[in-house]
């Protein structure tokens, strides 16, 4: 004889539920999956997984290299990322993945370039970090960066004027080259 228990959905559900961390190294789809809103271009969770769901189709991405290069004009239309942008995923001297972006705001939607705009995270025990005082040289926090090309070309933002006297600007020639060591980013004025 067999004696069968009810047990609500409720507590099946929560008992198969699990919070795992993120351990290094981390993939492309699983950074862009959890890595906050501004590291994405604002991307929101619906966005998120539309852009993972059609990675393998984005010219730009790079899965083995874990880079991506998001073109805010391609053929690929997602849902809501605020601008193109630049993400390289790598590990630091410690084995803890390392996450760079550059939202290329400026180049996009015309606003002066910012901060705000580059940013780098360190996965610590599961959870990213923002490490950007520390990891990206002050007198560039306000440049392009090409994070999907190792080492990085980086330059200042080059000002235009259109004829309705709007300011815009683009991306220039590199100025340098970023390469990561002793944990942080360090500039140089060649590829070597």
């Amino acid at each position: 004889m067999f004696r069968y228990t009810i047990i609500p959905a409720a507590i099946v559900l929560a008992s198969c539920s699990t919070s795992s961390k993120l351990n290094s190294p981390v993939s492309l789809p699983d950074a862009i999956r959890t890595l906050p809103p501004d590291a994405v271009a604002g991307m929101s969770h619906k966005g998120r997984k539309a852009f993972i769901e059609l990675m393998p189709k984005h010219e730009g991405v790079d899965t083995t290299a874990r880079t991506l290069h998001y073109y805010s004009d391609s053929p690929e239309r997602y849902p809501d990322p605020s601008s193109m942008f630049f993400l390289r995923l790598f590990e630091d001297e410690s084995g803890r993945t390392i996450a760079a972006s550059h939202t290329a705001r400026p180049h996009g939607i015309g606003t002066s370039p910012s901060e705000s705009d580059t940013l780098v995270y360190r996965l610590e025990k599961g959870q990213w970090i923002n490490i950007t005082s520390t990891a990206i040289p002050e007198q560039t926090r306000t440049w392009w960066f090409k994070f999907n090309q190792v080492p990085s070309p980086c330059g200042p933002y080059l000002k235009d004027t259109l004829k309705n006297e709007k300011a815009v600007y683009r991306i220039g020639n590199p100025a340098g080259y970023l390469s990561w060591k002793d944990n942080a980013f360090r500039l140089s004025t060649s590829t070597l």
